[in-house]
């Protein structure tokens, strides 16, 4: 008697998950610090309201912007400094 074997090769299935913007359905990139709404960066320009919190505009956390400005702010002050003095 003849023996066969078969074998099934079964090819891994790839899922992304991809969490959407809660105002207008595309990709969400941030989060509402305010009402913790996913957003996407169109929908970072415009004012959303979810559950209590009424109508508003985003406010979005970013850690360091406001330490980066701070510091561009008085990198500036020095150079204007520096012409001053070097042009005594």
């Amino acid at each position: 008697a003849a023996v066969t074997t078969t074998t099934t090769v079964i090819m891994p299935i790839t899922v992304t998950i991809v969490a959407t913007c809660q105002v207008c359905g595309r990709p969400a990139t941030t989060e509402c610090w305010t009402c913790k709404m996913r957003i996407c960066e169109f929908c970072t320009l415009k004012r959303h309201w979810k559950g209590r919190t009424g109508l508003h505009w985003p406010l979005v956390n970013a850690p360091g912007k406001m330490l980066g400005e701070l510091g561009r702010k008085q990198l500036e002050a020095k150079r204007v400094e520096d012409a001053q003095r070097a042009a005594l």
